[in-house]
């Protein structure tokens, strides 16, 4: 398997898992942090040859970490704040990842 193969299943890979993580936000209710789990596919992206790999799937995960506070279903009696908040946790966790990626 020469290097562009392996590049191309590690994206592959990335993005099944990130499309599978996004409908598991979409289906479960605000109060699970389970958006936190982006942050294994930006370890994930640490494998590629790419240096900015890491920078463009903190992106993705960005946008659908947003994306689910509103498309996901609400949790009755769980505040909208703690949602936004750790939410807030989920995206700087992403980028912090990104910075020790970058170290």
């Amino acid at each position: 398997m020469n290097l562009g193969e392996k590049e191309w299943r590690l994206i592959g890979a990335m993005l099944l898992i990130l499309a599978v993580l996004f409908v598991v936000d979409l289906v479960t209710p605000h109060g699970f942090t389970k958006h936190v789990l982006y942050a294994t596919v930006v370890l994930l992206a640490t494998a590629s040859s790419r240096a900015w790999m890491p920078s463009a799937v903190a992106g993705i995960g960005t946008v659908l970490t947003l994306a689910g506070i509103f498309l996901g279903p609400d949790l009755p009696g769980f505040p909208t704040w703690m949602v936004i908040g750790n939410r807030a946790f989920t995206i700087a966790t992403l980028w912090i990842l990104v910075w020790f990626a970058w170290k």
